[in-house]
């Protein structure tokens, strides 16, 4: 594929940079293709790559590029649910942005924070995390990323029963969601409000989100593997309000 053809084409890069003795081109080279093979689900290369161009970045005292790569290393981490350890590369790379004034860095490592703690249910934990990325990707206007940490406080909250912070959160992320045109994660936000209002026993509104979410899947390509969630939710709804015809 394409990516395997990228890795290829990157040895011959690293090694023109090599010969000329330009680290930090080198150094780049070495993450980016780290990069691709985690794509690739090849850990073990990636893992070698992002510590060659780590090693590198500290000899030149880059230290902000050193943030991206410790970064790169704690998602591997993640992937493989060594929390511990995502843990300590994610604060790592925390310290080297709020030092470096990174802000893109430092938001990336909040969420991913957050996200250690969200994998691990420990969603009380996570919440200031989330709240921080919100914050920081405003500034920076890295949509996708608030947009994954308000989703993430919306489940958070959700967890933890209060539903009125949750539906605060929810219906943010939709706002937002709106004015773009990334379907699935709108179609994801609306299975969230329907099982939410449905949890308040507002079985109205939960139908007419699961309304909403049939209609993405129905009319978006690649969409209808949430068909079963949406129809599931839906039935339980109607079986609740006794419109049994509807349920089944």
């Amino acid at each position: 594929g394409k990516l395997s053809t990228a890795v290829v084409y990157d040895d011959s890069t690293i090694a023109v940079y090599t010969r000329a003795g330009i680290l930090i081109e080198k150094a780049n080279g070495l993450n980016n293709q780290g990069l691709r093979y985690h794509y690739l689900n090849k850990n073990e290369l990636a893992m070698t790559n992002y510590q060659k161009a780590l090693d590198l970045y500290e000899k030149l005292g880059e230290e902000k590029k050193k943030a991206n790569t410790v970064l790169n290393i704690g998602q591997i981490h993640l992937q493989q649910k060594n929390y511990d350890m995502a843990l300590d590369f994610f604060l790592r790379a925390k310290d080297i942005a709020t030092r470096t004034s990174n802000l893109q860095s430092l938001a990336l490592a909040e969420n991913n924070i957050g996200v250690t703690y969200f994998d691990q249910k420990k969603f009380t934990q996570a919440i200031p995390y989330f709240e921080k990325t919100q914050t920081l990707s405003q500034t920076t206007k890295n949509n996708n990323l608030y947009l994954q940490a308000t989703t993430n406080l919306g489940t958070s909250y959700e967890s933890l029963n209060e539903y009125g912070k949750a539906d605060t959160f929810y219906k943010a992320a939709e706002s937002q969601l709106l004015k773009g045109d990334n379907y699935e994660s709108l179609l994801v936000n609306y299975i969230n409000q329907s099982s939410l209002a449905g949890k308040q026993k507002k079985y109205q509104e939960s139908l007419t989100y699961c309304d909403k979410a049939f209609y993405y899947v129905n009319n978006f390509q690649g969409l209808d593997k949430y068909k079963h969630t949406v129809f599931e939710n839906a039935a339980y709804i109607n079986k609740l309000l006794g419109n049994y015809d509807k349920a089944f």
